[in-house]
């Protein structure tokens, strides 16, 4: 994958994962006393606001692995993917979930290697 391409990932997945937090752990913060959450309110918006920046990045890095799966197959699997819509999306969302924090690490890494070997 080229380094562009990893940036864009980089963008994409942090962008998503940002709105996220502030998304799941604000309404955590406003809602805390109506779930009848016992902890204080900053454990409540980093604990749902974590879980809600991993379920959008996911969502996000998931999206982005299948749109590239799905370019390179034969219209029959392309037909089959859609006709079965729920399963496949059940696997993007549970593929990106899992993927989200090792592959964005490994993707900074060669970021990071990239822009050394571009140096010398």
């Amino acid at each position: 994958m080229e380094v562009e391409k990893r940036k864009k990932y980089a963008l994409f997945t942090s962008v998503f994962g940002t709105v996220g937090f502030l998304i799941y752990g604000g309404m955590a913060a406003a809602n805390r006393e109506l779930l009848h959450i016992p902890w204080n309110i900053l454990p409540t918006i980093l604990i749902y606001g974590l879980g809600g920046s991993l379920l959008l990045g996911g969502l996000a890095l998931g999206i982005m692995f299948f749109a590239d799966f799905f370019q390179n197959r034969k219209s029959v699997t392309k037909i089959l993917l859609c006709i079965f819509f729920p399963v496949t999306f059940m696997f993007i969302c549970l593929i990106g979930i899992l993927s989200l924090i090792p592959y964005g690490i490994y993707n900074l890494v060669m970021i990071k290697k990239a822009g050394r070997d571009s140096e010398i």
